[in-house]
C-alpha cells in the first residue's frame, strides 16, 4: 500500500482579525515519508492543536515549530517530518483573541495487486487511489527511464494506456517483467502536482538455454554464460556433476559478473575456468533461484564439457603419416620383388640346361626326318 496526504486549509470565520496561512492554495498533497510545512502569522500569540482525526486531543506527533516574535506579526511554522496516515485529521493555528486558521489533513491510499506473467498472456497493471473528491489525474507510464509510448514489439504498439490509469501489456514475454513506474499529475490551486507509484510486474526465474556440449583442448580456458530473465533479479548458482561450485575452489574457478539479465550487469552470470585439464571435464549447471520471494521456484541449463589431450588434432595427421609411410613401403618391396622375378626370367642359367653350339665344319647324315641329308 503505498500513501499520499492531503491538506485542506481554511480560515476561521468567527474572527475578526483572521490568521493567515501559507502556502496559500486551499490543499496540499504530499506522499507517505514527505515532510509538510506550513506557515501560521497573526498579531498575537499562536499555538498549534490537532482537534479532530487519529490521535485527536493528543500532542501533534514529533512537530517543529518555529516562531518568531516581531513587532507587527508573529509567525509560527509547523513542520510534519515523515508524514504517515495517522496524521489524518484537523489541524488548528489559534491566536489568543480566538482568531484560528484550521487544516484538514487526509490520506490518500493507493493500492494495487501483485502481477505474475504468464506465458504470453495479456497483462493489466493497474492500481486505485482513494481519499480524494473528483480530483482529476492524468497517468503517464514508464519502466525504467524509457516511456512505455516507446517501447515495441516487432515494430508494433506492445502497451496501451487507458484512461483510467491502468497500464494493458499485449502477449508480453518475459523480458518484459519488472518495475513500472505511472506518474501521476494533477493540479493544486494553480500548481501542478505529480507522485510516482512504482507497481512490479513479477516473473519466475528462467535459464535462457544453452550449447549443449562444448569441446576444449587441454590448457584452454572455459567460460560459460548464464542468461537470466524473470523478475526480481534471481540469484545464480554454479554445479558440476551435482555439486555446488565454490568461489575460488583450487584457487581455480572465478564468478565474474556479465551483462546476461536483460543487458544488465549480473553477478555471478559468467563461470570461468583457466587452463582446463581432463578432470574439469563434464556435465556443468547454471541454476537460477530467489532466495525471497519464491524460494520453491527456480530454472537450470547444463552443458556437457569435454576435454581432449593438446595433442589430440596431431595424431590424425600422424596416422596419415603412418599409413602413407606403410603404403610406400609395401608397394618399394612389391616392386623390388617384381623387378627380381622379371630378371629371373629372362637368365637361360635359370633351369641348369647348357646352352646349344654349333658344329662348325662337321656335316650331318640325313635321316628319316631329315631329307636333305
Amino acid at each position: 500500500m503505498w500513501q499520499i496526504l492531503c491538506v485542506v486549509a481554511l480560515c476561521g470565520l468567527h474572527s475578526v482579525q483572521c490568521v493567515q496561512l501559507t502556502p496559500s492554495q486551499a490543499v496540499f498533497t504530499k506522499p507517505q515519508g514527505s515532510t509538510l510545512q506550513v506557515n501560521c502569522s497573526s498579531k498575537y500569540s499562536i499555538e498549534w492543536k490537532k482537534t479532530s482525526g487519529p490521535n485527536q486531543g493528543l500532542p501533534i506527533r514529533e512537530p517543529t515549530v518555529a516562531t518568531v516574535n516581531g513587532a507587527n506579526d508573529n509567525m509560527s511554522t509547523l513542520t510534519l517530518h515523515n508524514l504517515e496516515p495517522t496524521d489524518s485529521g484537523n489541524y488548528r493555528c489559534m491566536d489568543d483573541k480566538d482568531g484560528d486558521g484550521v487544516f484538514l489533513l487526509q490520506v490518500l491510499t493507493v493500492t494495487h495487486q501483485e502481477v505474475q506473467y504468464e506465458h504470453l498472456k495479456d497483462v493489466m497493471l493497474e492500481f486505485v487511489i482513494e481519499g480524494h473528491d473528483n480530483t482529476e489525474f492524468t497517468y503517464k507510464w514508464k519502466k525504467g527511464d524509457l516511456s512505455v509510448a516507446d517501447i515495441k514489439v516487432e515494430g508494433k504498439q506492445a502497451y496501451v494506456e487507458h484512461e483510467n490509469g491502468s497500464l494493458e501489456i499485449k502477449h508480453p514475454p518475459r523480458s518484459f517483467a519488472g518495475e513500472y513506474t505511472c506518474v501521476v499529475t494533477y493540479m493544486e490551486g494553480a500548481e501542478a502536482r505529480r507522485i510516482e507509484i512504482p507497481v512490479k510486474y513479477y516473473a519466475t526465474p528462467k535459464v535462457i538455454p544453452f550449447d549443449k556440449s562444448k569441446n576444449l583442448v587441454q590448457d584452454e580456458v572455459l567460460v560459460i554464460e548464464c542468461r537470466v530473465l524473470g523478475y526480481p533479479k534471481p540469484k545464480v548458482t554454479w554445479y558440476k556433476e551435482e555439486k555446488p561450485i565454490m568461489e575460488g575452489e583450487d584457487n581455480r574457478y572465478k564468478f565474474l559478473t556479465a551483462d546476461t539479465y536483460n543487458g544488465e550487469p549480473m553477478e555471478n552470470a559468467k563461470l570461468q575456468l583457466d587452463s582446463v585439464d581432463f578432470d574439469d571435464g563434464g556435465k556443468y549447471i547454471c541454476k537460477a533461484t530467489y532466495l525471497e520471494k519464491w524460494p520453491q521456484f527456480n530454472s537450470t541449463q547444463e552443458i556437457l564439457v569435454r576435454v581432449k589431450d593438446k595433442l589430440a588434432a596431431l595424431w590424425p595427421f600422424l596416422g596419415i603419416v603412418a599409413e602413407v609411410v606403410i603404403l610406400c613401403t609395401i608397394i618399394f618391396i612389391y616392386e623390388k620383388k617384381r623387378n627380381k622375378d622379371a630378371a629371373e626370367d629372362e637368365d637361360p642359367n635359370q633351369d641348369g640346361a647348357a646352352p646349344e653350339k654349333k658344329s662348325e665344319g662337321v656335316r650331318h647324315r640325313g635321316s628319316a626326318n631329315n631329307p636333305r641329308a
